[in-house]
């Protein structure tokens, strides 16, 4: 199994702020994830894309630590035109397929845990979603990831 992790609006609140705060939720899902040694993560974050001396200065050593890989970037228009109008392109769950493609993992589960759902297709089975951040929705987002990622 395979979870693709956003960071902001899922660890901590703000994008690229350093509080107080950043990375609260990590103590949690690095307890489950201990518990599940054949969760490979991987990040699907806009911090995958941060230089090193701010990734090894901002994001806590035991997350790094657990991390095996990082999704590409694609550069899309973030909106695509359809008969009933614009919609956000989901851009996320592009890069989460082509990071299983270029891996050779197409085969492996996955779930992704992010707290914005316009960047999945809508009603998409692997997406975990968070609401606001993980620390206001831990106790169900937690119970949920456990009941999925059971081998």
């Amino acid at each position: 199994m395979i979870l693709f992790l956003d960071f902001d609006g899922v660890l901590h609140l703000f994008a690229g702020v350093a509080r107080a705060d950043s990375f609260a939720g990590w103590p949690r899902l690095e307890a489950v994830l201990d518990e599940h040694p054949h969760v490979d993560l991987v990040v699907s974050s806009s911090w995958r894309s941060i230089p090193h001396d701010e990734w090894e200065r901002d994001v806590p050593a035991s997350l790094r630590a657990r991390v095996v890989g990082r999704t590409p970037v694609i550069r899309r228009p973030l909106r695509v035109h359809y008969p009933t109008g614009y919609k956000p392109e989901p851009l996320r769950y592009l890069e989460i397929l082509r990071y299983l493609k270029t891996t050779r993992q197409q085969h492996r589960p996955w779930l992704a845990l992010d707290d914005d759902a316009t960047l999945f297709p809508a009603g998409c089975p692997n997406l975990v979603l968070c609401r606001d951040r993980f620390g206001d929705d831990e106790e169900r987002v937690l119970r949920e990831l456990v009941a999925r990622m059971l081998p």
